[in-house]
């Protein structure tokens, strides 16, 4: 299944985010020959850009989708250790 939602908005690129259902539970998004990110159905969806960071947790995948179509709002805040990517081989001593 492929889903082709609304281009992004001005100066966050103009390529349509195409959705394609690459399994069970996983979705992946691309921006023309870029990947834009993916969505895994985790008990909630989880999105994460093309870097792999989460953007965040949802409860319908429209809403998780959405979060890679509208920039993201800076809240003025910076970000809380919960929401950084740990690569596997890292600890927390």
């Amino acid at each position: 299944m492929t889903t082709t939602l609304p281009p992004r908005a001005a100066g966050t690129g103009t390529s349509p985010v195409t959705w394609h259902e690459t399994g069970p539970g996983m979705w992946t998004s691309r921006t023309g020959k870029d990947i834009a990110g993916a969505v895994q159905l985790v008990g909630t969806f989880i999105t994460t850009n093309a870097r792999g960071d989460v953007v965040g947790t949802f409860d319908t995948l429209p809403q998780a989708q959405a979060a890679l179509v509208a920039p993201p709002t800076p809240s003025g805040r910076p970000r809380p250790l919960g929401r950084h990517r740990l690569l596997p081989w890292s600890r927390r001593w």
